[in-house]
């Protein structure tokens, strides 16, 4: 994967996480800038940073019983996990 692919994959997902409760997606709106402007060798630092972001997300709803959400929540992170894995950002 180019270096161009994965950024434009990794923003698309933050970009589609932003769906999300209004409190995270400020926090990934964020993100998703850092993610389009940072050079490549910040990107596995900030596909941290997201998965850490949806991780308090899928906390949040849980806790506050919305199931659907964390439904939702913990789909988008199992498939941002598994893409920077793949993509070489996490080990």
């Amino acid at each position: 994967m180019t270096q161009q692919y994965i950024r434009g994959e990794l923003s698309l997902r933050l970009g589609g996480l932003c769906e999300g409760r209004c409190c995270f997606k400020v926090l990934l709106l964020a993100l998703r800038h850092q993610v389009e402007t940072a050079p490549p060798g910040a990107l596995p630092e900030l596909a941290v940073k997201a998965l850490d972001v949806v991780d308090a997300a899928c906390w949040s709803s849980l806790t506050s019983g919305d199931l659907a959400t964390f439904d939702w929540e913990c789909r988008e992170m199992a498939s941002l996990h598994e893409f920077a894995v793949c993509a070489g950002l996490l080990p």
